[in-house]
């Protein structure tokens, strides 16, 4: 019994009962989550507050590798050279690390800069399909972008959006073999636009599905050695989308490979009663 008022985190589950004449109505269930929830939030504070320490001295590491190896460090032989393009590759991927646990972060607190408009789906599938041309190239891979409608159009933010669906093609295209089809599409639906990435690579395991939207979660131990990357985009890309009111998934299709899709809403109709509702 709480004999004072006490801030608490309730997960509710509802369950339908019936019988049979039919639904005679719903069993709710109440789940006290306060602690996990506190946990949850130590962990993304401590996570934001190191990442903020480590991104400062990275960066001058990073800077000075990249003048020893300008020209600034004359005199280097052929094996020094090699030592310090090591050290700055690896520095790279902790700066790109550290970078998506500061944005992971704020996305998750709100925090992230949020500037919604109207925007032509076609030209932010094309947008990142260019993006991506330079990496397709070099593992032989081609992307094909396909739309139902030029008039298609999303509610949102463009930086943000234009992540998710990088992210995404990004990962089609690394996880693709040679000479295969990575197809970036967009149709409508009712509650808003689906936005679909197919690819003809080795798949999602089905007993990785659930957890793959975590941080740092990655397709086998194989994939993480072979193809690099700090197990966040996913992450991210979940939070933006959840940000935008929208859903995210991944499908396994039965020809093989694997579908990443996601669905944001559409812009808000003038005869749309709930905008009307917000509006006053």
């Amino acid at each position: 019994m709480l004999r004072s008022p006490v801030r608490r985190v309730l997960r509710r589950y509802s369950c339908p009962v019936g019988n049979s004449h039919g639904l005679q109505g719903r069993v709710f269930t109440y789940t006290d989550v306060t602690a996990e929830t506190d946990v949850d939030r130590l962990k993304s504070e401590f996570v934001s507050m190191a990442s903020h320490e480590l991104r400062t001295p990275l960066t001058s590491v990073h800077g000075a590798l990249q003048l020893a190896l300008s020209g600034g460090g004359v005199g280097l032989n052929e094996e020094d050279r090699e030592l310090l393009a090591i050290s700055l590759a690896n520095t790279e991927r902790l700066v790109r690390l550290v970078n998506d646990l500061l944005d992971l972060s704020k996305i998750e607190a709100g925090r992230m800069p949020y500037s919604p408009e109207v925007l032509p789906v076609g030209t932010l599938l094309d947008e990142a399909a260019r993006g991506m041309q330079a990496l397709a190239n070099l593992r032989g891979v081609r992307i094909a972008v396909e739309a139902t409608s030029d008039g298609q159009r999303v509610a949102g933010d463009r930086d943000q959006l234009l992540r998710v669906v990088t992210n995404l093609l990004h990962n089609a295209v690394k996880y693709s073999p040679a000479g295969s089809l990575v197809r970036l599409g967009a149709v409508p639906q009712p509650d808003g636009v689906l936005v679909s990435v197919d690819d003809q690579g080795p798949g999602v395991p089905a007993e990785q599905i659930d957890r793959l939207f975590r941080p740092f979660s990655r397709v086998g131990v194989h994939e993480r050695l072979t193809t690099g990357g700090t197990g966040l985009g996913l992450a991210i890309s979940r939070a933006i989308v959840e940000q935008h009111r929208g859903r995210i998934w991944v499908e396994r299709p039965p020809a093989g490979g694997s579908r990443f899709a996601f669905v944001v809403p559409g812009p808000a109709r003038e005869d749309d009663p709930a905008s009307s509702r917000a509006v006053a």
